[in-house]
């Protein structure tokens, strides 16, 4: 476990320079075991395993009885892949000295290295019944859970080294992360909520908490812990930035753009931060506003797929169709994995009533992505549009077993094969998507509005379903 270098940087890069010029001239100067550790560590921690060897045999030369620097030749040993010899060392050391927290800290690192991560978590526990400060054992048990997944032991181990060390950014960061990644978004915002209780000026503590709030949708709660950020340190640009994003995600559209505009003034103009506060006009439908910052990202960043699209999406709004889709085709060709300018373009495409071109592209979409309800809704009306429902229904039919399907396809092939005439395979599809979501029964007739055309599904609609949307 390598320990922090003096507190007075000069005086630790004066003893560098000390021994490196002892290295040059060939000589041998005395140093403390203390300033051999710095020494050794220094090197370790920036990969020069070279000087580290040398530091190591100079220091078990002088002090040849010190069984810090047999720990340091394992943890050397370690670093050049030679975890076996290092091994058999860290066994000797322990032997002598079998309450070192620095020999298990060692062990574990090196099991981890070799991707043992239980025997790796088991070592570090053992460093912990010996340690001075075992704050940073706590974070290093808690990387290893999160590389076996178990988030769940990851977040006890914060906890645990949170209480030890609360103004520690780091912990709060990575306990941010783990509920993140778990989707246990109310336990963290109650966790932070009580954290700062009793620590209500930490700016990491207030940042996470927005951003859970932001992931939970309680985007007013979000901007007032962001406000607390502010507060605390008025140029902290990252707070702003999602403040702005706050407002958007709350359809908030103005003040979402006051704010970019700040961060804008705060920093650097940054061409993404243009394309946002373009955004944020298209959804106050004014697209010459949000030309002039798309424009903009464009001039900073003339392969911004982002930007062109935006321009794009000016046009169609405008009734540019084809100047849309040259704007589309720029974008796609910088970033060809993008479903959703695949899906925009096949808007254009219908706009201009090339169903064929309309429903490659939603093929496209589709294998892009996962099978999302807007995608499904669109291909089937294109595939109806156009007089190929036939295949439509055989490439969605292809997605069911895959990553692809959606319980909403489901729907999708009840239009299909009713407009096809296959009214009893029709009429399964529908039930079928319907036990899946029960809610939508109040809705597919808007969705797929021909299907008003069919007594038949209105009358299983009618009769199968109450108007809570659950079956009667």
């Amino acid at each position: 476990m390598s320990e922090d270098f003096n507190d007075n940087d000069f005086s630790f890069f004066d003893l560098l320079e000390r021994f490196e010029q002892m290295l040059s001239d060939h000589t041998s100067l005395f140093f403390d075991t203390e300033e051999f550790e710095e020494i050794i560590n220094f090197y370790l921690d920036t990969g020069d395993v070279k000087k580290a060897k040398l530091a190591i045999e100079e220091a078990r030369r002088q002090f040849p009885y010190e069984n810090v620097f047999l720990l340091k030749h394992a943890q050397y040993l370690a670093a050049i892949n030679k975890e076996h010899a290092a091994m058999d060392i860290l066994a000797k050391v322990e032997s002598m000295e079998p309450q070192n927290s620095e020999v298990y800290y060692t062990r574990g690192t090196i099991y981890s290295k070799l991707d043992k991560h239980q025997e790796a978590i088991a070592e570090f526990n053992k460093a912990l019944e010996y340690a001075d400060d075992p704050v940073e054992i706590y974070m290093t048990i808690s990387y290893e859970y999160q590389k076996l997944a178990d988030y769940d032991s990851a977040i006890r181990v914060l906890l645990i080294a949170l209480e030890l060390e609360p103004d520690d950014e780091d912990i709060v960061n990575e306990l941010s992360f783990c509920f993140e990644i778990t989707d246990r978004l109310e336990e963290g915002i109650e966790t932070f909520q009580k954290f700062l209780t009793s620590h209500p000026w930490s700016i990491q503590g207030w940042f996470s908490l927005g951003l859970m709030y932001s992931k939970y949708g309680l985007y007013e709660k979000s901007i007032e812990a962001f406000d607390f950020v502010i507060t605390i340190d008025p140029s902290n640009t990252a707070a702003y930035f999602n403040k702005a994003n706050s407002y958007y995600h709350a359809e908030m559209y103005e003040q979402a753009i006051a704010v970019y505009k700040d961060v804008m003034k705060m920093e650097d103009p940054d061409a993404l931060t243009y394309c946002y506060i373009g955004d944020c006009y298209i959804n106050l439908i004014e697209p010459e506003k949000a030309r002039e910052y798309f424009t903009q990202a464009l001039k900073l960043d003339d392969q911004l797929a982002e930007g062109w699209y935006g321009l794009a999406v000016c046009d169609g709004l405008s009734g540019k169709t084809r100047f849309a889709l040259r704007r589309i085709n720029k974008a796609i060709k910088i970033d060809p994995y993008n479903p959703t300018y695949f899906s925009f373009r096949s808007e254009l495409y219908t706009n201009l009533q090339e169903y064929r071109n309309a429903y490659i592209d939603l093929k496209r979409a589709i294998e892009l992505s996962n099978n999302n309800q807007d995608i499904l809704i669109k291909i089937s009306q294109v595939a109806v549009q156009g007089a190929f429902e036939d295949e439509a229904v055989t490439f969605l039919l292809s997605t069911e077993k895959t990553d692809k399907w959606d319980d909403f396809t489901h729907l999708a092939l009840a239009y299909l094969l009713r407009v096809m005439g296959r009214r009893n395979e029709a009429l399964v599809r529908l039930q079928q998507g319907l036990e899946a979501n029960p809610s939508l029964k109040n809705e597919i007739l808007d969705y797929f509005p021909k299907m008003r055309d069919y007594p038949d599904v209105v009358e299983y609609l009618a009769l199968n379903m109450d108007d809570s949307g659950q079956k009667s």
